[in-house]
């Protein structure tokens, strides 16, 4: 939940245990994502997995911040989960690459194997109505020991309103 005060905003997260039905059996109180600088959003994620393969699974948080001009989209790790809060701190904010979207309305972050064996890698998406083309992936190694997916423009991609002309060639 990303809250929108006057001024700066604040995103916060919360976590439950689900029964084998999946509800929720007793949520845990919200928790703010610290060192939230962005003052508008216009999109969130979040998600959970052991990112360094000690067992103890990590909160990864993604948000969109929507400055004058284009947007960005920017992660944080929260190290080592315990009773739904990070036990050793969280990492810095840190900008995910080739975000190239200027009015997105929404995101969502996942973590799964995509490549090699016992590699995590996070998976991003966002969604841009001005973009009238599709998008395609691209892998970058990032500093979080994961690897990064995000999606930019694909071939021949206009923008008459912005002045400019993407052609990113899928990898």
């Amino acid at each position: 939940m990303v809250d929108s005060p006057a001024g700066r905003n604040q995103g916060y997260y919360r976590s439950g245990p689900l029964n084998a039905d999946g509800t929720v059996t007793a949520w845990r109180p919200w928790v703010a994502v610290p060192d939230w600088g962005f003052w508008e959003n216009q999109g969130a994620g979040i998600t959970v997995a052991d990112l360094d393969g000690d067992g103890t699974p990590e909160l990864v948080v993604l948000a969109v911040d929507n400055p004058p001009g284009q947007n960005g989209g920017y992660y944080s790790v929260g190290w080592h989960l315990e009773g739904g809060r990070p036990a050793d701190g969280w990492g810095p904010w840190q900008a995910v690459p080739d975000w190239c979207f200027w009015a997105g309305q929404g995101a969502a972050a996942a973590v799964a194997n995509l490549g090699q064996a016992g590699m995590p890698h996070l998976a991003v998406l966002t969604v841009d109505p001005r973009w009238a083309c599709g998008g395609c992936s691209r892998t970058t190694p990032s500093s979080t020991r994961c690897m990064l997916h995000c999606c930019v423009p694909a071939a021949s991609c206009s923008s008459p309103d912005r002045g400019m002309t993407w052609n990113a060639t899928p990898p």
